[in-house]
Formats: C-alpha cells, sequence, structure tokens
C-alpha cells in the first residue's frame, strides 16, 4: 500500500462505545453498508488526536462506525463526521479528499485521566473523561483497514481511503462510575445528536502517546 502521508508521535485518545444497531443499519443503508452486529449492538469509535504536519499543531475529532467484516477484505470502518482545529487542513481535507472534515475547537489529553471535547465557541457539545486513573494493559497493535467515507450529491462510486495506525496503546474499561460523558447536540454539529439518537454508552479507552498515522489518497470504487 502507498501512503501520501505518514504523521509521527501523534497523541490520540479513542472512546469505542456501543449504540444502537437498527439505527445505524438505517444511517448506512444509502451508502449500500452495514455496521458490524457486536452483540447486537453498532460499535463506534470516536477519536480525537494532536498531531503536527508541516510545521502545523493541530487536533482533530473524528466519529467512525465500525462495518461489517467482508471475506478476504481488510477490516474497515464507515467516517461518519470528523473536525479539524485548522481551517486550511479541514479545507484541503473536503477539497482534496472529499472527507468529511468541518473546522471547530478540539482539545485533547492523551494522559491518564484521558479526555477529549469539541466545542463551538465556547459551548462545548462532546465531552468524555476518564475520571480517576484506570487500570490498563499495554499492547503493540496495528491497524490497517479502510475508511469509507458519506457519499456527497450526485453518486460518484463510493468512496474511500487505506489507512494504518500503529504504535504502542493503553487499553482500559470505561468505568461509568467515574467517568464522564456528555453529549449536547448542537445544529453546529449535527454528528452529536446522532450519538444521542442513537444511545451512545462507552465501553473501553485506547489511548497512544506516540502514534504514527499514514494514509492514502481517496478513491473512487468502479
Amino acid at each position: 500500500m502507498k501512503y501520501i502521508a505518514e504523521i509521527h508521535n501523534a497523541r490520540e485518545v479513542c472512546l469505542v462505545g456501543a449504540a444502537n444497531l437498527t439505527f445505524w443499519q438505517a444511517r448506512l443503508a444509502p451508502d449500500e453498508l452495514s455496521p458490524a452486529n457486536i452483540g447486537g449492538q453498532a460499535e463506534l469509535w470516536l477519536t480525537a488526536v494532536q498531531l503536527k504536519w508541516l510545521g502545523i499543531t493541530f487536533q482533530e475529532l473524528s466519529v467512525a462506525v465500525r462495518l461489517e467484516p467482508i471475506a478476504a477484505s481488510p477490516p474497515s470502518v464507515y467516517l461518519v463526521s470528523a473536525y479539524n482545529t485548522s481551517r486550511v487542513l479541514a479545507w484541503c481535507e473536503r477539497t482534496c479528499f472529499q472527507t468529511p472534515y468541518q473546522h471547530a475547537h478540539v482539545a485533547v489529553h492523551a494522559e491518564q485521566p484521558w479526555s477529549f471535547e469539541l466545542r463551538h465557541d465556547n459551548t462545548v457539545t462532546l465531552a468524555a473523561q476518564s475520571g480517576r486513573v484506570a487500570s490498563s494493559t499495554t499492547v503493540d497493535e496495528t491497524w490497517t483497514g479502510t475508511i469509507f467515507l458519506p457519499a456527497t450529491g450526485a453518486r460518484t462510486g463510493r468512496k474511500f481511503f487505506h489507512a494504518q495506525l500503529s504504535g504502542l496503546v493503553e487499553v482500559a474499561p470505561f468505568d461509568p462510575s467515574s467517568a464522564r460523558l456528555d453529549l449536547r447536540p448542537s445544529p453546529h454539529h449535527p454528528v452529536v445528536q446522532l450519538l444521542a439518537d442513537s444511545q451512545f454508552t462507552g465501553s473501553e479507552w485506547r489511548a497512544r502517546m506516540n502514534a504514527t498515522h499514514a494514509r492514502s489518497k481517496t478513491y473512487v470504487a468502479s
């Protein structure tokens, strides 16, 4: 696989969680994709990352749905929405790669207690925090897969790109007795309403202090 961008030393916090499967089946049906059935629920990944590329330090937050595996194909997810603290990079993502990025304020803390938040001006619309320091397990893990993108305008084929995320990852359960997850739907960040409507709940934290993110160009399926 040829990657057009590779960023090292990324700091990453991912909250894995469950949501209503029927909701996401209906949501992904127009794109002819199926969310994975994990114990009767859909699995979502809320990921906040701090990166530096071409001398620009920025933060990102994305929401993705794990997809049903297809035989002999790499694992895959559907990128529901994404945000970048750099207006220029958000514009580049939309224009050059057809990804659903918007400009927004994102904060991420990749050391325990882990946390991230999404804001519009001074209003927090999405916030997650692990609370007290969690007992965790560290593994060296590489995820290589396909990221499918929402359709835009007239159908010209399904868009996707390939990605690889690697590095030591600290894994811990989401403890509802001490952790916090706040969803405050806002017209500025519609994805938060989707999380609320699908009854998203956290299940696991996954954090990397020194990750490598690589991605390919965006392809259009024939």
